[in-house]
């Protein structure tokens, strides 16, 4: 059993003791050898994501609106040849 000076008086005391016969405090038996563990990662919102995000919408929604154009003109050239077709008859 190696002997430690004890961290409050300085006496000599052993490794297993559990605490320090002069003073009383805690000896190297007592003290918990645990490191407490690591605080998890913060989960937070990355600001390059949100950037990321705003860019692709507002990329998208040119392009939206143009098919709504063209889809539009489409759908009613289709209208406008129906009722052509309908009036003929």
């Amino acid at each position: 059993m190696p002997l430690v000076p004890c961290r409050d008086c300085g006496h000599n005391i052993s490794t297993t003791a559990p605490a320090c016969p002069k003073c009383g405090s805690p000896g190297p038996a007592a003290q918990v050898r645990y490191a407490p563990p690591a605080p998890a990662p913060r989960r937070g919102t990355n600001p390059w994501m949100v950037i990321g995000w705003i860019l692709l919408i507002l990329m998208l929604l040119p392009l939206a609106t143009c098919f709504m154009v063209v889809g539009g003109g489409a759908y009613s050239d289709y209208e406008k040849r129906v009722q052509e077709r309908e009036q003929g008859r």
